[in-house]
């Protein structure tokens, strides 16, 4: 029995929404010219106008499947497609389904977000070498790893947020090594990778490595043992001197009476309230006479600072107005509330020995202050010196009296 042709019957369409981009407004038409080909329209919208690729599904049941052959299709559909309204495809019914008819059919449209090529975005990767190490340590990263479909490893390009803070510290760049250091902060530290395509298509990655900072000992003539940390290219005493000897052995003399205290011109230490307790969490104080003697405060391979170097170490902080609370021990048990902006990331570990007073021999600001002689004088009665202060964030920088009792830190040769 010979079969006719049959203008197929096609009923109202499934509107169908995704969450982003949004299809609705379906509908379509079988031609009547005898040709059987199906006229589908549609609305797409997409909330940030991406390049879309778009798909047709067809039932021949009402839609309880969606299983009818569905694939010559023009106009419309498929990869590239741009948001709109009455959108356009054409399908080609008889030569998807040669010899059918029916009256219970439906299609559906549906639309993912893409760019106009069909591109899929790279895959970041990286590996870190060493994932452990100091605030001196070279960590080396390694982003060859990095992958995509479409383009090879070579064309894409990397760039690097060394403490995933939101701030991009390299440009991109197709070269896939990088090397950086943690020189002033420790801790655990997030890097991160983000990779991208010749598509302008972007992946990022994160890995992680722990810095901590590099640390050693010195022993004073004394027999006193310091920790000592190096910030920068300078190794730093991570305590206050106590030292109660010159280098050659002779005594520095610890005066108490006040008024001898004030007309010294010959070096002396004492303690905070002439207070030997205070020794182990404060150290001792020194005038400045004692600094400079030339029998030497330090032992052998160390000196205190000159201005200069004072200032090298804040500089290499971040300058004068955010060096304080990196140099600040944190918390307060022995800085008096609220320690402003005290981190110690540097390691330097400054407590606030307070001073004695170049007039009257009594003592101030211990728990308040940290005062530090440098080796450097301003003048004949003058010498540089550096503060630090419990309610601020930045080093103060002054001139002291060679007769008051200041904190003394030692950089070594």
């Amino acid at each position: 029995m010979k079969i006719k042709t049959i203008i197929l019957l096609l009923l109202a369409a499934v509107t169908v929404f995704a969450a982003a981009p949004v299809v609705n407004n379906v509908r379509f038409a079988q031609r009547d010219d005898g040709s059987l080909l199906v006229d589908i329209y549609y609305d797409v919208t997409d909330a940030d106008g991406d390049i879309l690729e778009v798909g047709v599904t067809a039932s021949n049941d009402d839609g309880a499947s969606w299983n009818l052959p569905c694939t010559r299709f023009g106009g419309d559909v498929g990869k590239g497609i741009v948001p709109g309204i009455n959108k356009h495809i054409v399908w080609d019914f008889f030569t998807d389904n040669p010899w059918v008819s029916g009256n219970s059919y439906r299609v559906r449209v549906t639309a993912n977000e893409m760019n106009s090529t069909g591109n899929t975005p790279p895959t970041a990767s990286f590996t870190v070498e060493p994932t452990f190490g100091t605030t001196q340590t070279v960590f080396n990263f390694d982003a060859t790893g990095c992958s995509d479909l479409e383009d090879p490893t070579s064309a894409l390009q990397v760039r690097w947020d060394w403490e995933d803070n939101g701030a991009w510290d390299t440009d991109y760049t197709t070269i896939k090594t990088a090397t950086n250091q943690f020189p002033i902060s420790t801790g655990v530290k997030t890097i991160r990778l983000e990779v991208m395509d010749s598509g302008g298509l972007r992946d990022a990655t994160t890995r992680q490595v722990t810095i901590t900072l590099k640390t050693g000992t010195m022993t004073d003539i004394d027999g006193n043992v310091y920790q000592t940390v190096k910030i920068g290219n300078q190794w730093w005493m991570a305590q206050d001197l106590k030292v109660t000897h010159y280098r050659n052995g002779d005594p520095i003399p610890n005066v108490t009476d006040n008024t001898q205290w004030v007309n010294l011109t010959t070096g002396a230490y004492c303690y905070y309230d002439n207070n030997r307790s205070y020794a182990d969490t404060y150290s001792a104080l020194y005038n400045c006479y004692a600094v400079n003697d030339s029998r030497n405060i330090a032992p052998a391979g160390w000196h205190v600072p000159t201005d200069t170097e004072w200032q090298t170490l804040i500089n290499f902080l971040g300058g004068d107005a955010v060096a304080c609370g990196k140099m600040k021990e944190t918390g307060t048990e022995h800085w008096n509330s609220p320690n402003t902006g005290a981190t110690n990331e540097s390691g330097f570990t400054a407590r606030p020995g307070g001073y004695r007073s170049y007039s009257n021999g009594s003592f101030y600001d211990m728990i308040y202050t940290a005062y530090y002689w440098s080796a450097t004088e301003f003048n004949t009665n003058y010498a540089w010196v550096r503060l630090l202060y419990y309610n601020l964030d930045d080093v103060s920088h002054g001139y002291g009296s060679k007769h008051a009792g200041f904190s003394v830190r030692l950089v070594r040769d």
